[in-house]
């Protein structure tokens, strides 16, 4: 749903001289820049999403969106989770890169993606044809945004930072047998608690206390 994003962030990407392509896989967004010939090619993404989280700071620029949900719901929004820096970043990183061109040789390619909160932006963008329209990458590079000096790299082999798939569960109290008295019921507040420790159990025995 990050429409208005898309459109700024390719506006951008425009105004820096990248080849830009929209739309793909619903919002998601890509610029193409090739210095010299040959050299490698490298994907460097950050995430589009605004969330449904109202932004309570008193600095200037602070959202003051509502936006209808896919749910009919309509929540003030944010690019909170650190979205606002990713794009910040990586919109910086392009006009470097591209500033630098005479310095380097190979392709570069930047991707804004879609509905990266909900995990379904990375595919969908795959399944609508990314890579017949951009190179396939030689290094992918995923960032978010972590506590490190500027100027300084960080890299680690293996899975890093999280993931989380989330699911609604309603717990209903009953029966009441014979009667409309709930302290006759089945009780569901202790029957929630008991599944949310027995799901917690589940995580560290089935994925791993890390």
């Amino acid at each position: 749903m990050e429409e208005n994003t898309a459109r700024k962030v390719a506006g951008h990407l425009e105004r820096l001289g990248y080849t830009v392509h929209t739309g793909i896989g619903g919002h998601g967004v890509v610029g193409v820049f090739q210095s010299g010939s040959g050299g490698k090619t490298v994907l460097i993404r950050a995430e589009l999403d605004a969330l449904p989280i109202q932004e309570l700071t008193s600095v200037p620029y602070r959202s003051h969106h509502r936006m209808l949900d896919r749910y009919g719901n309509e929540p003030h929004v944010m690019h909170a989770c650190g979205h606002d820096m990713n794009m910040a970043a990586l919109l910086a990183a392009a006009d470097t890169l591209k500033a630098a061109a005479g310095k380097w040789t190979g392709t570069i390619i930047v991707l804004f993606q879609p509905d990266e909160e909900e995990t379904g932006g990375a595919q969908a963008m795959v399944d609508d044809g990314l890579y017949g329209r951009v190179p396939v990458p030689d290094l992918m590079l995923g960032q978010h945004v972590v506590p490190a000096r500027a100027g300084t790299v960080a890299i680690k082999s293996g899975p890093v930072l999280l993931a989380a798939n989330s699911m609604r569960v309603r717990v209903t109290g009953g029966p009441c047998e014979n009667s409309v008295n709930p302290q006759v019921c089945v009780d569901p507040i202790p029957l929630s608690m008991r599944i949310v420790s027995e799901l917690q159990d589940a995580v560290t025995k089935e994925v791993g206390p890390d």
